[in-house]
């Protein structure tokens, strides 16, 4: 599955402005599980967007084509 993450704000000094990458999931895939796959390719920057435990950070905000969605939701 080919997915499109762009990046905003201080992100963009972070992981450039958009980024496109394959990505096989499990059988049900979620947002935060795509975005950490993309994140761990970049492992001194993951801390960026998750905690140590995997959450998103709390400064992340998160969209689904467009939309503001709570990051409960992603995952």
């Amino acid at each position: 599955m080919k997915i499109k993450i762009k990046f905003f704000a201080r992100f963009t000094e972070i992981f450039g402005k958009e980024a496109i990458f394959e990505y096989e999931g499990k059988e049900k895939n979620n947002l935060k599980d795509a975005v950490g796959a993309f994140c761990r390719s970049y492992p001194e920057k993951y801390g960026e967007v998750f905690t140590r435990d995997g959450e998103f950070q709390d400064y992340v905000l998160i969209m689904h084509n467009l939309e503001r969605i709570d990051r409960d939701d992603a995952g």
